[in-house]
């Protein structure tokens, strides 16, 4: 698990683009909480693109995948992608993952 800042492990376990949407998905390891927030960070030659929404508690994660997504026309390249969980008890920053959107 490759993790580059915080307490906790962020993982971005999807990064794709589906029905003309570049939808991000990812959880963070071991912490099963509601009420934190996920960030998209997407950037490339100097342009930076967030997005934002909730962290959402499963069994042995929280999720974060809702509301991070946008449409792809809007982000076609090649993109620097982290994803970014922070709440009252945890932060982390995902490792950056390259995407490249059509």
């Amino acid at each position: 698990m490759d993790v580059s800042t915080g307490d906790v492990a962020v993982v971005i376990s999807r990064a794709a683009v589906r029905k003309g949407t570049f939808e991000v998905g990812g959880y963070v390891d071991g912490v099963t909480e509601d009420g934190g927030t996920c960030t998209v960070t997407m950037a490339t030659d100097g342009r930076e693109v967030v997005l934002e929404g909730p962290g959402l508690m499963n069994a042995t994660t929280t999720s974060c995948g809702a509301e991070l997504s946008i449409p792809a026309s809007k982000v076609a390249g090649t993109w620097s992608v982290t994803l970014t969980y922070r709440s009252a008890a945890h932060e982390g920053t995902s490792a950056p993952t390259k995407v490249t959107i059509p």
